[in-house]
């Protein structure tokens, strides 16, 4: 096992002197724009994984789901009496529904997990280790990444500035995503007219 842990040390070691490597030339620019980029390709990292892993249990799973889903609702929907057909949906939750259920749930949340979350953190951990205060005054002179001038001066540590840069960048990304769904959605009505 301590061999094992060791491998994983000198991977991480290895994957990180790359990262600094590549960042070198941007960081010269400034650190802002290093945890940016950063930012920029974790979302496209995550998505692409999001994309491209998924599970033949999970697929099973929620084939599963759905079929009893489908089932319950035609149970609800076939009698007329309202007590019995809703006895009848209970008793498909109860013996199979509630376990495809959870199965199908736990699964979609590790899958989360490995795809969208442990990229997230690893690349958080990098910075966190990477930009620290001690490094920031060496490069820039200040221990924090920006400082915005207020009337009370705030400070914005490199790990925070990675986080608003990836809700910003996944927001504007949902904002394009819907600019080009009405794009589409006029030009299909003007074809039709």
């Amino acid at each position: 096992m301590d061999t094992l842990w060791l491998l994983i040390l000198q991977a991480t070691q290895a994957v990180m002197s790359a990262l600094d490597t590549v960042l070198a030339p941007v960081n010269a620019v400034h650190p802002v724009l290093s945890i940016m980029l950063l930012a920029l390709c974790t979302l496209i990292l995550t998505r692409f994984l999001r994309k491209h892993i998924v599970t033949k249990r999970y697929l099973r799973l929620q084939k599963e789901f759905h079929h009893w889903y489908q089932v319950r609702e035609e149970a609800l929907n076939a009698h007329s009496d309202p007590q019995k057909a809703k006895s009848l949906a209970q008793n498909i939750d109860k013996a199979t529904l509630n376990k495809v259920y959870y199965d199908y749930f736990f699964e979609g949340l590790l899958l989360n997990l490995v795809t969208t979350y442990l990229p997230i953190l690893c690349v958080a951990g990098y910075i966190n280790e990477t930009f620290k205060p001690e490094r920031m005054e060496q490069m820039i002179g200040h221990q924090s990444l920006l400082v915005l001038a207020s009337p009370n001066s705030v400070a914005i540590s490199p790990l925070a500035w990675f986080m608003l840069c990836l809700v910003g960048f996944w927001l504007g990304k949902i904002i394009l995503t819907k600019i080009q769904v009405q794009i589409r959605n006029r030009q299909a009505g003007q074809q039709a007219v």
